[in-house]
């Protein structure tokens, strides 16, 4: 549980300022004694272990309470299975997440229009710092998730060779999620295949781990439209556009083999370029600042969540794949 205030209450704690923040003027406190006090207090869904852990007693009027939940709908709590979504209707004002209509949007990433386009990228260079012969890698430590992702992945290795690393894989990286893995850096290729198909949900396996490592991002995840709103165009391969794992490694083939087509996923770049906001391997974190600046620029009119379950919605989640809904791949 963190407390947030606006100038004005003392508390005594160090003023909150974040590099390249629109707002510097907040504090900051993880004391319990400082909650009579706080303008906003901010709730980790993953933790909480039930409704009695929240302190109900000690809310004052006209306090912000906002959940945080950088999870998709499918693993909203971690420590209890008999918490329900359904418990804390009507005790939350405010949503962050990495849903773009969060009242605090916190996504993994973000992708930003340049001013001026510039090429940067050479596909010489690029191919150069390649492996030539295994061309796809993915790293792991969940080696489960609602997606069917392994399913898939097992498929795909019966047509093409894939390295993995983490601890569903047989090779070893220097860090994940504390310490960057440079290996990845070696890949043409990377499976961006997420826990759960959820739209929006589109993690640092995509911002991190492909784009940061000049890697094409094999996606798995929410529906091909939410994708197409969030990441730049022509940047990545959904495997929803081929029909079995066995299509996707010829087409992958055939890329390597074409440098015309091949390019097209590397053009964004002149246009665009991305952000890395996950605070993973060392990047930035941009959480504070948001809070920060939801509390001066957001609307101040009362508002509660009266139902978590809708904005927290698994409808907006796709089936799991299925070698046999797929064909047997």
């Amino acid at each position: 549980m963190e407390t947030w205030q606006k100038p004005g209450n003392e508390a005594h704690q160090p003023v909150h300022k974040a590099k390249s923040c629109s707002v510097n003027k907040c504090r900051i406190t993880y004391k319990d004694d400082d909650l009579p006090i706080a303008d906003l207090v901010l709730f980790h869904m993953h933790r909480i272990k039930n409704l009695h852990d929240l302190p109900h007693n000690k809310r004052v009027q006209k306090q912000i309470w906002a959940f945080l939940t950088d999870e998709s709908p499918y693993h909203t709590f971690l420590y209890s299975k008999d918490n329900r979504i359904t418990d804390y209707d009507g005790v939350f004002n405010w949503s962050m997440s990495y849903r773009m209509h969060s009242d605090i949007p916190v996504p993994y990433g973000r992708t930003l229009s340049k001013n001026t386009p510039v090429n940067i990228w050479n596909y010489e260079t690029w191919q150069q710092s390649k492996n030539q012969t295994v061309l796809v890698a993915l790293m792991a430590s969940n080696c489960g998730g609602q997606s069917g992702r392994w399913e898939y992945v097992r498929e795909l290795q019966k047509h093409m060779q894939i390295d993995v690393y983490g601890d569903c894989g047989n090779l070893k990286c220097a860090g994940h999620y504390d310490l960057d893995c440079p290996k990845l850096s070696k890949y043409k290729f990377y499976l961006s295949f997420e826990n759960s198909n959820c739209d929006e949900y589109i993690t640092e396996k995509v911002w991190w781990n492909a784009y940061q490592k000049n890697a094409i991002p094999i996606v798995m995840g929410g529906s091909k439209e939410s994708y197409k709103k969030i990441l730049p165009p022509d940047s990545y391969i959904h495997v929803n556009d081929f029909a079995t794992p066995r299509s996707l490694a010829d087409y992958i083939r055939y890329l390597n083999d074409t440098a015309s087509e091949l390019k097209i996923y590397f053009q964004w770049k002149k246009s665009f370029s991305v952000l890395n906001e996950h605070g993973y391997f060392q990047s930035a974190s941009v959480h504070y600042c948001r809070i920060c600046e939801a509390l001066h620029y957001n609307s101040k009119d009362v508002k509660v969540y009266t139902s978590l379950e809708s904005f927290l919605d698994k409808g907006r989640c796709q089936p799991k794949w299925s070698a046999v809904v797929d064909g047997g791949g």
